[in-house]
């Protein structure tokens, strides 16, 4: 009796630890495409009408784009 719980046991184990492991394999995603520089377009203001901290912010999300597709 003890020895057919042991069995079970260790099959139950071996069962857990495959289950452990397909947990940790690598999920590919779909990333970032340099398409995606294609679509990000640099965003406009006006000299004249926008508040000087719109222009400002405009300005540093431009270069975070300029950046990025740099790298692509």
């Amino acid at each position: 009796m003890q020895h057919s719980a042991k069995r079970i046991s260790i099959a139950s184990s071996g069962l857990l630890m495959l289950g452990l492991v397909a947990g940790c394999q690598t999920t590919h995603t779909t990333g970032t495409t340099p398409d995606a520089c294609l679509i990000w377009q640099p965003v406009t203001y006006s000299a004249s009408q926008d508040s000087a901290a719109t222009i400002k912010e405009v300005r540093e999300q431009n270069a975070r784009r300029d950046a990025y597709c740099a790298n692509r």
